[in-house]
């Protein structure tokens, strides 16, 4: 019955996540999206879990995750749910299914008030928006569409840094490493180095930020610059799990770096 407990189960995992203690991070997300929020806020908060999969690249699973949320019991949730199911859908390429989901989301937040006497939510609609840029974003990138994709896109990354003080922001960094990995995916290296770029204003410390920059910089052919970027993602998740995937990329590179450089 206390939001507390569904609140901090997801701070917590983003801690974890944050380190790339992904193991850990996902034990705490399936508690929390197993857990019945008593409201519509919590229960769009527990978008973060098909967010996490989508992180990890289980699309089919936050297919999944996101169409229970569609058949929630809240406005607000049902219309976060159809829009990661829109993202998940978009990453398995198929955009025009997304687009729908898209419309359903739309439709669903007409529902969903433009205020609430709630000090927590006094504007619940706003809550949606970031997710709902994305969602039109990265149908435009898997589109082909550059322009319209990094207008989408360049915007909310604006406004997670503008809001990089609030208490549940860290969650922004990891929406702009995803981010990151479709530009890099879809060939649009300009979203990718904005995306490293205002990683690294929002968070130095953040290591997602310095790898997107080193692969930013090896693709522009300067290794002084990956090599660098390279080195501070290392250290900077030196507490990581081992197995994961970024930081496996990570060890390879470097390693190869100095293995070039130990033959010249």
């Amino acid at each position: 019955y206390d939001w507390h407990r569904i609140h901090n189960l997801d701070l917590l995992a983003g801690s974890y996540e944050f380190k790339g203690q992904v193991k850990q991070a996902e034990e705490l997300l399936r508690e929390f999206f197993s857990l019945p929020a008593n409201d519509g806020l919590f229960a769009s908060y527990q978008g973060d879990w098909p967010r996490f999969l989508l992180s990890r690249g289980r699309y089919t699973e936050a297919l999944s995750a996101a169409g229970q949320m569609t058949e929630g019991k809240f406005p607000l949730q049902r219309a976060m749910g159809h829009l990661l199911t829109g993202r998940a859908l978009v990453a398995l390429n198929r955009a025009d299914e997304a687009q729908q989901e898209l419309a359903k989301a739309e439709k669903e937040m007409e529902n969903v008030p433009e205020s609430d006497p709630e000090p927590l939510m006094p504007q619940p609609r706003r809550l949606l928006d970031g997710q709902r840029n994305i969602l039109r974003g990265e149908i435009a990138l898997r589109k082909g569409e550059a322009t319209e994709a990094n207008s989408q896109l360049n915007a909310v990354m604006n406004r997670f840094v503008a809001a990089s003080r609030s208490g549940d922001a860290v969650n922004y960094l990891f929406n702009m490493l995803y981010i990151a990995q479709q530009a890099r995916a879809a060939g649009d290296w300009d979203l990718a180095d904005t995306a490293a770029k205002q990683m690294l204003v929002f968070d130095p410390s953040y290591a997602g930020g310095h790898y997107v920059a080193a692969a930013v910089a090896e693709h522009k052919g300067d290794s002084v610059t990956a090599r660098k970027e390279l080195t501070a993602a290392e250290r900077l998740w030196g507490q990581a799990d081992p197995e994961l995937s970024e930081i496996v990329d990570v060890h390879k590179k470097l390693a190869g770096m100095r293995k070039a450089a130990g033959r010249r």
